[in-house]
Formats: structure tokens, C-alpha cells, sequence
């Protein structure tokens, strides 16, 4: 008895190292794969351009605007007697920026002049764009008054299409910015967004001109 007990315990001395290397082994076969799964990132939707005539009655004028929601804020610039009110109306849209600003200058605070939105237009060129890319510069009419329309380029992420004319007492400024998209050039930009860059500068109308505002 005594001797079978020592031969069992033999047995399992000797088989015990080979039935750990067996289920190491299994263990190495049934090695689980981890599978990383790649979620497939969904594209911006674009947002549906619905675009609306506008009355904006308190700065008396008329503008095709895309029906989303528009901010409006109101400025007042004093600098010694001189209060000046701005009004801005803007919004984003696609990736594109609509704006329009109304600057109120004081009763008679102005000379009766048709060409002083130029006049604006050059103090922007010599002071606020200087060291930025003007693409084009041409004159514009409204009725009787001369006014510039400037395309520039402050990165090279987006164009800027940007309008100004002075009638009687209020400046006007009506600015559209596009996105360049990849290796887009400017022209392209412009070719591509053309349809609203017009829509949105061509429909400017103002609800009447005062006599007093005439030259």
C-alpha cells in the first residue's frame, strides 16, 4: 500500500508539468482578437437657405435675408458732442456670414454731398485695410449716391465680399463672407457663391429718401 501510494504520487510529479504546459497552450490557441470597430464620423448637414424679403421698419430698410435667426445690436460711439448710433443685423449661415450695419450720424452732422460713401471707402482703404489682400475694388450706385464695393482677403479661409454708400445722415454697410473650402481660390469661392453674395447685396432698398437728404 505504502508503495502504491508513492507510485501515484510519481505519477503526478511527472504528469503535472505536462498538463500545465497543455493548458497554457490551449490558453495560447484560444486567444481572444480584439476587433476595433471605426465609427464612420456623419458629415455637417447643410441647413436649408429659405431666404424672405425683410421689412426692417425701425432703420427704414428693405433686404433679402435667409430665414434663420439674426441678431441685432445697437452701438452708440460718443467721442466729445458726437453720438453716433450703430445698428448691425447679421447672422451665420453654411458657413457664411450675412451683415449689414446702419450708422446714424447727428442731423446736418454731414455735408450734402452724393459722393461721400467714397469718401468712407477711402478712409477704410488707407486705415482699416492697409495690411489686408484687396482683391478688387470698384464704384457703386445707389440712385444718385457713389459708394465702393471691396473684395478681400484677411485668411486664406475666406473671402469677403463688403459694400459701403452714405445716404443723407446714415452710413450704409453691407458685408458677405464665404468660406474657401480645401484648395479653393478666391474666384472659385465667389463663382461657387455668387448666386448669394447677389441676392443678399442687390436687394438692399431703402423705404424712402428724405428731400433734406437730396444734394
Amino acid at each position: 500500500m505504502k508503495r502504491l501510494s508513492i507510485i501515484l504520487l510519481l505519477l503526478l510529479i511527472c504528469v503535472a508539468p505536462g498538463i500545465l504546459a497543455q493548458k497554457t497552450k490551449s490558453k495560447t490557441t484560444k486567444r481572444k482578437v480584439i476587433r476595433t470597430v471605426t465609427v464612420q464620423v456623419p458629415k455637417e448637414k447643410p441647413e436649408e437657405e429659405n431666404w424672405q424679403e425683410n421689412d426692417f421698419k425701425n432703420l427704414k430698410i428693405k433686404l433679402s435675408f435667409p430665414k434663420v435667426p439674426a441678431t441685432t445690436e445697437i452701438k452708440r460711439f460718443e467721442g466729445g458732442v458726437l453720438e453716433v448710433k450703430s445698428s448691425i443685423i447679421q447672422t451665420y449661415l453654411n458657413g457664411n456670414y450675412y451683415m449689414i450695419e446702419v450708422r446714424e450720424y447727428p442731423k446736418s452732422f454731414l455735408p450734402k454731398r452724393s459722393d461721400l460713401g467714397e469718401s468712407y471707402a477711402n478712409w477704410l482703404k488707407t486705415y482699416l485695410l492697409p495690411k489686408i489682400a484687396i482683391v478688387s475694388e470698384k464704384s457703386i450706385d445707389y440712385g444718385q449716391y457713389k459708394g465702393v464695393e471691396f473684395v478681400y482677403t484677411q485668411t486664406n479661409k475666406e473671402v469677403i465680399v463688403h459694400r459701403v454708400f452714405v445716404v443723407g445722415d446714415k452710413l450704409y454697410q453691407l458685408l458677405v463672407q464665404v468660406k474657401t473650402v480645401d484648395a479653393e481660390t478666391v474666384k472659385q469661392a465667389l463663382e461657387k457663391n455668387k448666386d448669394k453674395i447677389q441676392k443678399f447685396l442687390d436687394s438692399f432698398e431703402l423705404y424712402e429718401i428724405d428731400a433734406s437728404d437730396t444734394a
